[in-house]
């Protein structure tokens, strides 16, 4: 007698076969099992090499999918399939048997009953012990019309548009919608997952339009894994326990889809959301993907969520992150209050603290303009952040160091941080929010500022509104007159008198010499 086994239904590949996996996955991916039900046949699918669903293959394997994808089952194994043997990267080998929904509910009999399958012609089949309570539900299902032997219609046999089939960006285009503001956006579309390649990339189902789509879920990217020619798989470490993450809770689920754009490559970006969330947010949580920014803009208020979610599992040294080094390490980064007594550049400041000492802090991910190349901007840049900060107490929270090679061949290392003022008022967001600066682009394994994503959305804003830099117009020549160079010495008598003539004039001090 064939032994139970017991597992969950991970997959339903039509309305007679099921993909089980063992239920305990505290190891890392557990076995799988591909198990067709023994004794019935079910219409069979479609594929995109041209074959055409059978009428009610479709339904049929909804019906499956619906009553059984993420149960608890019992199963036994009675024969195997002529694939035994069969050339490795060949994918898993067919077996048939009979299977218990929930440990109660035969699946063959439910599906006769509704009519969505047929029994099996064959002496071994009428052999089996269940074959006449089989035979009276099929018989009962034909008689009522159910299932297969309702009328045949058009809408029996679905049409898939394959991906790649189809102008991808103008599905994009035809699934937005106007927001509040009056502005498109892309709005959430029903499907089924169907496959999952990776962790990132999940190949959906639209419904009802029929469209398969390869869905990238923006603002991640979990470890890939590549085939090869021969069929066998090359993985990234974690990258299998990635796609086991995705496929144990996606597969063959139902799920709503955002198609936002085309990639550099023609793939669609997008947002796959579960009912219960955010499945990118889940894979960052767990360390089983990273966060990047140039499709991170497309998940809206979910970015400053998946950003720290890696902050937390890079902390955790979870999966990707288990050698990760915090560049926060050391006595002198922790979060303090100083006194501005100094603006050095554009993007730098000098900090009093309290017991006496100064610190020197550069904005996180901000680029600033630079003097030689943009000396009026980088002026203006400057004054914005002395009015806004000289003299007043901040907070400063250090983030990273980052060492620079100088002309001269020597190294030096610059504190970068966030600062605050005013309340909880971003100095870095500021300056970018008026078009004074950009939001400098990281390489991926760069650390950044806590509030990247509010940065950007800073500078979005200051590009739509042609702020700054942004303008069309040229920023105003500089008017300042360096008098303070010995070949400006001559020059600078001439200004005297002038000087005098005008009492009291207004300066700002922008250089105190040591004692000579």
């Amino acid at each position: 007698m064939a032994g139970t086994y017991h597992g969950v239904v991970k997959g339903v590949q039509s309305g007679d076969t099921l993909l089980i996996m063992g239920a305990d996955a505290s190891k890392g991916p557990p076995p799988e099992k591909l198990l067709s039900l023994a004794g019935i046949v079910a219409p069979r699918l479609g594929n995109r090499n041209g074959t055409p669903d059978a009428p009610y293959a479709w339904a049929s394997r909804e019906f499956l999918r619906q009553s059984a994808i993420g149960h608890r089952v019992s199963f036994t194994i009675e024969s195997a399939s002529p694939q035994n043997g069969a050339a490795p990267g060949a994918g898993l080998v067919r077996d048939f048997g009979s299977v218990l929904l929930d440990g109660t509910t035969s699946l063959a009999a439910l599906i006769l009953e509704n009519g969505w399958a047929k029994l099996k012609p064959g002496t071994g089949d009428q052999q089996r012990p269940e074959y006449d309570e089989l035979s009276r539900l099929a018989q009962l299902a034909q008689d009522q019309g159910r299932g297969l032997y309702g009328p045949e219609t058009a809408a029996a046999v679905r049409t898939v548009k394959w991906a790649g089939t189809f102008d991808a960006a103008e599905l994009i285009e035809r699934c937005k919608v106007s927001s509040p503001s009056g502005a498109l956006q892309s709005a959430p579309q029903s499907a089924v997952v169907e496959q999952v390649p990776s962790g990132s990339i999940v190949r959906v189902l639209l419904l009802p339009s029929c469209e398969q789509v390869t869905v990238i879920m923006a603002g991640i990217q979990a470890p890939a894994i590549r085939r090869k020619p021969d069929g066998t798989e090359e993985a990234e470490p974690f990258s299998r326990e990635a796609r086991f993450f995705v496929e144990s809770r996606l597969l063959h689920r139902d799920v709503q889809v955002t198609l936002d754009k085309l990639d550099k490559n023609g793939a669609v970006v997008g947002t796959v959301l579960h009912p219960q969330g955010s499945m990118a947010l889940e894979l960052v949580k767990v360390g089983l993907a990273r966060v990047i920014d140039w499709s991170c803009a497309y998940t809206g208020e979910l970015a400053p969520q998946l950003r720290a979610a890696e902050r937390a599992a890079k902390d955790k040294r979870l999966r990707i992150w288990r050698a990760y080094v915090p560049p926060n390490q050391g006595n002198d980064m922790g979060e303090f209050q100083g006194k501005v007594v100094e603006v050095a550049t554009a993007d730098t400041l000098v900090l009093s603290e309290g017991s006496g000492g100064e610190r020197r802090l550069s904005l996180s991910s901000v680029r600033a303009p630079k003097v030689k190349e943009q000396p009026e901007l980088a002026a203006e840049a400057k004054e914005v952040l002395r009015k806004n900060l000289i003299g007043k107490k901040v907070k400063a929270v250090p983030e990273y160091r980052r060492r620079f090679e100088m002309d001269k061949g020597e190294t030096v290392e610059r504190l970068f941080g966030s600062v605050f003022f005013n309340g909880e008022k971003n100095a870095a967001q500021l300056l970018i929010g008026e078009g004074l600066a950009t939001v400098a682009r990281h390489n991926q394994s760069d650390e950044r500022s806590l509030h990247y994503d509010a940065l950007l959305e800073a500078e979005a804003a200051a590009i739509a509104a042609k702020k700054g830099m942004h303008s069309d117009s040229r920023p105003p020549r500089a008017s300042a007159i360096d008098l303070t160079d010995p070949k400006a010495r001559e020059r600078a008598k001439q200004f005297l008198s002038t000087l005098q003539r005008q009492g009291k004039p207004r300066a700002t001090v922008q250089y105190v010499p040591p004692p000579s």
